[in-house]
């Protein structure tokens, strides 16, 4: 818990860092599917904020209003993932 505090994680996000993500079918690289991901995922809260023209205060502010607690070096997937939310909803969120 203190640690994942001191970097601005939930337990379980710094949990699903140090371990990796778990296989799931279908989720591997080159995996075609109908959902409309752009890779933003694999880009962290800052990467995503400087791609979308997002200011990355404002987007951690947005997130922290909703609970939702993260650091700008943490992936969208792990933030999303998190908090029991997919990464296009989280830069939905973010984003409006």
């Amino acid at each position: 818990g203190d640690v994942a505090k001191a970097h601005g994680m939930t337990p379980s996000a710094l949990y699903r860092l140090a371990t990796g993500p778990s296989p799931q079918p279908g989720h591997g690289m080159g995996q075609g599917g109908s959902g409309g991901g752009q890779g933003f995922g694999r880009m962290t809260l800052r990467e995503v904020c400087i791609q979308k023209g997002i200011d990355l205060d404002v987007a951690l502010g947005k997130l922290a209003a909703a609970n939702i607690q993260a650091a700008p070096e943490t992936t969208l997937r792990d933030i999303a993932y998190a908090n029991d939310m997919k990464p296009p909803e989280l830069l939905e969120m973010i984003a409006n």
